[in-house]
């Protein structure tokens, strides 16, 4: 047979499309593709799943990427959703007893957008009032005030039980500097540790005492 008769023309190579074929111009003007294409099994096994009632039941999509998964679960339930009701929005925020078990909660549709705009709201405002209330005058007023008054209240108890009483740390408020202070509860503790007993320790005293108000707990 000769080889001429093998050959293949170069018009014949490729496959002309005849766009008169066609009713539209460009394709903007199609209707978007609402299925997948050639996947009706898995369609129909889609539809099933979203149309079990019960709880439980879980959808898994497989498929190569790019072969629309996403967009086709996307697609189907957008057209379900026109005629379900609407379903309620869940959040899940931290569990202050529990780090590692968030709490669930539930809100009407379109209500969770608004606690977290408003929580964020709470935070940004926490953040800035908070540090200019820790520094008005009227914070530090009252700092000092209960300061004193407990301070006060513990040297005035010191005096009572001084004692069995080993280190008055009121003398804070009255003029004694806090490095001073700091420098001489250091030397006793030192000494103590060293071997020197306690006032309790020189009383036969073993127990530990609380105190409060004048009151041993």
């Amino acid at each position: 047979m000769p080889f001429t008769k093998l050959l293949i023309t170069a018009e014949r190579l490729r496959w002309k499309c005849d766009p008169g074929t066609f009713d539209f111009e460009t394709t903007e003007e199609l209707p978007d593709l609402d299925d997948a294409i050639g996947q009706e099994r898995a369609l129909r096994s889609i539809e099933f799943g979203l149309d079990m009632q019960g709880t439980g039941f879980n959808l898994y999509i497989s498929g190569e990427t790019g072969t629309g998964r996403a967009s086709t679960i996307r697609s189907i339930l957008r057209k379900r959703t026109v005629d379900e009701p609407q379903p309620c929005d869940w959040l899940y925020v931290h569990n202050f007893k529990d780090h590692d078990a968030a709490v669930s909660l539930s809100l009407p549709a379109g209500k969770g957008g608004v606690l977290a705009a408003d929580m964020k709201e709470l935070i940004e405002a926490f953040r800035e009032d908070i540090p200019k209330a820790l520094e008005s005058r009227e914070y530090e007023n009252r700092r000092t005030e209960i300061l004193e008054t407990y301070q006060a209240t513990n040297s005035e108890l010191f005096a009572k039980k001084s004692n069995w009483m080993d280190f008055d740390a009121g003398r804070l408020l009255h003029g004694v500097g806090m490095a001073a202070l700091t420098d001489e509860f250091v030397d006793y503790l030192l000494a103590v540790a060293s071997g020197e007993e306690t006032k309790s320790e020189k009383m036969g005293f073993r127990g530990v005492s609380i105190f409060k108000n004048g009151v041993t707990l």
